[in-house]
């Protein structure tokens, strides 16, 4: 039958199998999945005016159809976020802006048998790979593919083919040197190279047998015989990209004419904010900014999208995150489960959680979206966890604007253990003042300093049980909820009073229990 999404269909960590029907999404995406294994053998993904499918995890297409999905400007049939996408069989066609979007370093996309990537609407692109987020793709049986690219450095480990000629093509230039936009790194293997052709809306005979496209029909000479392709070396996948912008199929609406009224800073702001957040376009963008700067958020904050908190492997906080907005810290803990409590933020409409466990030794393990939180709830609880295990938890608060969710606050990355191990938590912590006669207790949680000075905190962190060790992810840090008038200069405790006023110092550790007093700056 037909299943009709009104917004978005969320799958998370578990097999979906499309084999018959037609799905359709009325607004955003139709299927977004993280950790999923998308099974499609047949039936059809639809009519969604943005994305048809996006999710991370893995896509095995053998059948079916994805068309006739995403807008003039922006969208996909299918956008590969952080998934390795197997399309052997089935067509992707049809489609506006692009047909499959790679968005992220760690998309990865193998292409092989009887799986017809063409004929895409207008002069769109079969394939198109995002700003920053150039991921891996493995080419089978086609002979030439259609590139769209709109900005980066082209590796040589990002197109894995043999003695088969990728043609690139961005519609936006023509007649242009496109070297500065994508390079080829060198490379021992001569049958494996990067090749550019220029827009065309006419196809381009040639007398030679190298291969020619145009971004609406398929190339019209190709290797006289169809070699069997098998890459000499295995992809792998090793993000080069700041993960501080989330990429993703271009979208360049319509621009309202406040927009050119705007100063050359604050367009700077509105384009940074719509290429960081595929979702994002230009009116959206500039709400947002206005909303940010009416309640004292950084755009780095509105910065911050999944795909930006998905793909940190490092568990360092990204630009735009702070403990002392929602507080996210480990309230409970038992040997199967931990609970979360957070603050809530005035004007969120909700929140997102993320998480994994911890990062052990070599091996490093990014955060995975794991739930929506209503806007009415501060603590959650999180079962099915393994005993004496430590995992890790980031959390953004989310405002609607125009329908997209926006960030107004994001967490640190707070860590903790289950019970049932020789490791603990902290149960407490203590802000001392450090002088010259030692450590000393900060009186009534309030210290007054001169502008212009230095100063320096310490603390005790109390674990909360005896005989047992923390394990740290992060040591304490300090925090100050306001830069401007006090800047945390080492965050081991060295503070310096940038000017008049007061603010709230926070002291946290890994588990989110804090410790806060307020410093006035005279």
């Amino acid at each position: 039958g037909t299943a009709i999404f009104v917004g978005v269909l969320y799958t998370d960590k578990v097999t979906f199998n499309i084999e018959a029907g037609t799905i359709k999404g009325t607004t955003g995406v139709s299927i977004m999945g993280s950790g999923t294994t998308f099974n499609m053998k047949g039936g059809a993904i639809t009519g969604c005016p943005f994305i048809g499918l996006r999710g991370s995890g893995t896509l095995n297409m053998t059948g079916g159809e994805i068309s006739n999905n995403g807008g003039p400007s922006s969208g996909a049939g299918l956008c590969v976020d952080s998934m390795t996408a197997n399309l052997s069989g089935g067509t992707i066609t049809k489609n506006n802006n692009c047909g499959v979007g790679l968005v992220a370093a760690t998309s990865t996309v193998y292409l092989s048998g009887s799986i017809d990537v063409s004929e895409q609407n207008g002069d769109t692109p079969d394939f198109q790979f995002s700003d920053s987020g150039l991921g891996i793709m493995e080419v089978g049986d086609p002979e030439v593919l259609t590139i769209a690219g709109s900005g980066g450095t082209l590796k040589h480990t990002d197109v894995v083919k043999d003695g088969k000629s990728l043609v690139l093509h961005e519609k936006s230039r023509t007649g242009t040197d496109v070297t500065d936009k994508f390079k080829t790194e060198s490379t021992s293997e001569e049958n494996l190279y990067v090749t550019w052709k220029e827009a065309s809306t006419t196809p381009t005979p040639t007398p030679t047998a190298t291969p020619t496209a145009t971004p609406t029909a398929t190339p019209t000479a190709s290797p006289s015989a169809s070699p069997s392709v098998s890459p000499s070396t295995s992809p792998s996948v090793s993000p080069s990209v700041n993960p501080s912008a989330s990429p993703g199929p271009s979208a360049s609406p319509s621009i309202p004419p406040e927009y050119n009224q705007l100063p050359e800073d604050e367009k700077q702001r509105v384009d940074a904010l719509v290429d960081a957040d595929p979702e994002m376009d230009i009116p959206t963008a500039m709400e947002a900014i206005e909303y940010a700067k009416q309640n004292n958020i950084p755009v780095d904050t509105l910065m911050l999208t999944d795909t930006i908190i998905e793909t940190n492997k490092t568990e360092s906080d990204p630009e735009g995150s702070a403990f002392s907005k929602l507080r996210l810290r480990i309230d409970k803990r038992a040997k199967n489960n931990l609970t979360l409590k957070w603050e809530k933020q005035t004007g969120a409409d909700g929140y997102v959680l993320y998480g994994n466990m911890c990062n052990s030794g070599k091996v490093q393990r990014p955060m995975k979206y794991m739930q929506l939180v209503a806007k009415s709830k501060n603590s959650l609880k999180i079962t099915g966890l393994k005993k004496a295990t430590y995992y890790k938890y980031m959390m953004r608060a989310y405002k609607l604007i125009n329908g997209k969710k926006v960030t107004i606050a994001c967490s640190v990355v707070t860590h903790g253990t289950t019970l049932g191990g020789k490791y603990t938590v902290a149960k407490s912590v203590k802000i001392f003042q450090k002088t010259a006669a030692g450590n000393t207790t900060v009186k009534g949680k309030k210290l007054t300093v001169a502008k212009g000075k230095k100063f320096t905190l310490t603390f005790k962190e109390i674990p909360a049980e005896k005989k047992k060790t923390i394990k740290h992810h992060r040591n304490v840090i300090f925090e100050s909820d306001d830069s401007s008038i006090v800047k945390v200069i080492k965050k081991k405790g060295v503070l310096k009073a940038v000017k008049k006023g007061k603010i709230i110092l926070y002291a946290y550790c890994q588990n989110g229990i804090y410790d806060k007093i307020t410093v006035i700056v005279k």
